[in-house]
């Protein structure tokens, strides 16, 4: 009784000392990619669309960061950022996507940055 019990408290020190450091931690070394959902957006002309942009580290972990949009052609498709449900940790965004009255059958690109890295999203005008 006495032999297992030590052998369990010897197994127990080692794991303990073992799992010390997480193996991954080099990883969370900061923003590694922003992802934009849906891609593409598909809006008609004179209507509205919504993207959700996020912020990942290397591991997928959700970071909080400021984010901006942009539209290649501001003139046909316009992005805004909506805040009438912010993510209270503010690791998203999301951003209103508008194509123009009368704009019909075009394709622009939504840049969307946050923490120096950013991703492209393409709004298909139908």
């Amino acid at each position: 009784m006495t032999l297992r019990l030590f052998g369990l408290l010897g197994l127990a020190a080692v794991a303990a000392v073992a799992c010390k450091k997480d193996p991954t931690d080099s990883l969370r070394g900061g923003p590694a990619l922003v992802l934009a959902s849906p891609n593409p957006i598909f809006v008609d002309p004179g209507k509205t669309g919504s993207v959700l942009a996020s912020l990942y580290d290397a591991q997928l972990n959700p970071l909080s960061a400021e984010f901006t949009a942009t539209s290649s052609a501001p003139a046909q498709v316009s992005v805004t950022p909506d805040n009438s449900s912010p993510d209270p940790r503010g690791t998203s965004q999301r951003f209103t996507v508008a194509a123009q009255p009368g704009v019909t059958g075009v394709e622009v690109i939504v840049t969307i940055s946050a923490a120096g890295i950013s991703t492209k999203d393409t709004v298909r005008v139908n």
